[in-house]
């Protein structure tokens, strides 16, 4: 275990000592908890995206499932993929 963790501002305060912090241990929350057994999602076609955005979505998944960020998933449940740019014209998930 680590003796301490510094996170420097930047700022010209003296440092900032927090102390007595301890390791917490949380169960998950449950997803769709509050859901009844009997309900479904609402089916609605997925967005049309041009060739370059397509490409672009499929290497951006294979990373992420690469890296381990996301996983395969069979779920019913899904949420629509948006395809952003930034201010430079480079795109994000």
């Amino acid at each position: 275990m680590h003796e301490s963790v510094t996170l420097n501002y930047g700022g010209n305060l003296p440092p900032l000592i927090i102390c007595g912090l301890a390791t917490l241990r949380v169960d998950p929350p449950r997803l769709f908890a509050h859901l009844t057994p009997d309900c479904r999602p609402i089916a609605t076609t997925s967005r049309k995206f041009s060739a370059e955005d397509t490409d672009f979505i499929r290497n951006e998944v294979r990373t992420l499932l690469e890296d381990g960020v996301i996983e395969p998933s069979i779920s019913p449940w899904r949420a629509q993929v948006v395809v952003l740019k930034d201010e430079r014209r480079k795109k994000r998930l």
